[in-house]
């Protein structure tokens, strides 16, 4: 920290000292200016403080600011490279039964970036050391599609889908964030696997002549390597640490029913013919098996009650919307033990910026033929506060 960064020797203490005043008056104002050792260009000290010469915008700006050391650990670099090839065939018996194969084939490759940063004993800041990790994965992604026709207006389909939820960027940086003091450490997780879910559902479905519709199934999923926030102790530095990580777990299983209706009330006298409502609810039962631990426990992020309600008005180029969710307990970060899990609790409450509501062939929430071996970023751990679909299943 103490020696000058090349190119920048030449600087010498006075002009350093003159910079920081004019950047004191002009920027230390702004609120929120801050700059980690991470995203800093270069960096060199003088006996007024701290100079740093940082990129912004294709410019080099002399900043005097306070070094933010927790930060490295949010700083990364990542490069990700996916290949994929889709196949897909369409079978019809009849005007009634529909058959759908698809098959879908990923390979992924990643390369991280992240820090290792250190405070000591005391609180004081020790050492920010870069650490880089690649891996490389591949993945087939069947799926299997029928529905008959009942009638015109009524669809019975049975689906299996196999499909995939990838960790979210930041759980997969190598970072690590180690605080002796408070014997705490934040850590990533570049060994994490994403999440194959394989699905069997069930559904019925009545469409309205007024675009709506009504429907109403039962789904069994089987979650392998899915991906949960984990709280555990470690020995470390000669202490004990207690450690916060995403993990993948074992196992785990889930099976519920779900309903689903969509109608706007055209048959009202004008204007209230502009109205609409949209709701759904899910139930699910859960088990998940955990690393380290003897006892199963409900599927993390996993609500066993789950449930939309929207109404909206569209008319004459005037439209409004108001949506409530609302979820039952769920498990948000697992512990060693049943005792250390940490939960969050039932909440009820608006929907703060609500999609329109979707098109009536996908209230159900579910994969159509066209993306049913899509993959995804967000964990399949059903309806967390984190991610909510149309017809609260769990997403993968």
């Amino acid at each position: 920290m103490n020696d000058m960064a090349p190119g920048l020797a030449s600087h010498q203490a006075d002009d350093c000292a003159r910079a920081i005043e004019r950047v004191r008056a002009e920027y230390l104002e702004t609120p929120g200016l801050t700059l980690t050792v991470a995203q800093a260009s270069r960096l060199w000290s003088c006996e007024a403080g701290f100079c740093m010469a940082v990129r912004i915008a294709g410019t080099y700006l002399r900043l005097a600011i306070a070094l933010d050391h927790k930060g490295d650990a949010a700083a990364y670099e990542a490069d990700e490279q996916v290949q994929a090839g889709y196949a897909m065939a369409e079978f019809f018996v009849g005007n009634r039964f529909m058959l759908l194969p698809v098959v879908r084939y990923e390979r992924t490759r990643v390369d991280y970036l992240g820090y290792d940063v250190l405070y000591d004993d005391g609180g004081n800041y020790a050492s920010t050391r870069p650490v880089s990790v690649s891996d490389a994965s591949g993945f087939f992604l069947p799926g299997l599609h029928a529905r008959y026709a009942l009638t015109e207006a009524t669809n019975l389909r049975a689906d299996f889908t196999r499909t995939l939820a990838r960790p979210n960027y930041y759980d997969l940086v190598p970072y690590q964030l180690v605080f002796q003091e408070d014997a705490e450490i934040a850590r990533g997780n570049s060994t994490l696997k994403p999440t194959v879910s394989n699905t069997v559902d069930v559904l019925l479905e009545r469409y309205f002549e007024s675009v709506g519709v009504l429907s109403g199934g039962v789904f069994y999923k089987r979650l392998t390597d899915y991906i949960f926030p984990f709280r555990f102790q470690e020995a470390n530095f000669g202490d004990l640490y207690e450690v916060t990580q995403p993990r993948n777990g074992d196992a785990a299983s889930l099976w519920g029913m779900e309903l689903a209706f969509q109608n706007r009330f055209a048959f009202l006298p004008a204007p209230l013919d502009g109205l609409g409502l949209y709701g759904n609810y899910t139930w699910t039962d859960s088990s998940a098996r955990f690393p380290d631990r003897d006892e199963d426990s409900t599927l993390p992020g996993q609500s066993a009650h789950v449930g939309n309600v929207a109404l909206w008005y569209e008319k004459a180029g005037f439209s409004a919307r108001s949506a409530w969710n609302f979820h039952g307990r769920y498990v948000d970060a697992v512990g060693d033990s049943a005792l250390r899990d940490v939960y969050y609790d039932d909440a009820v409450g608006p929907v703060l910026q609500p999609a329109d509501p979707p098109p009536a062939s996908r209230i159900r929430g579910r994969p159509e033929p066209d993306n049913c071996c899509a993959t995804t970023r967000e964990r399949p751990l059903g309806r967390s506060r984190k991610s909510t679909t149309a017809g609260g299943r769990p997403l993968a």
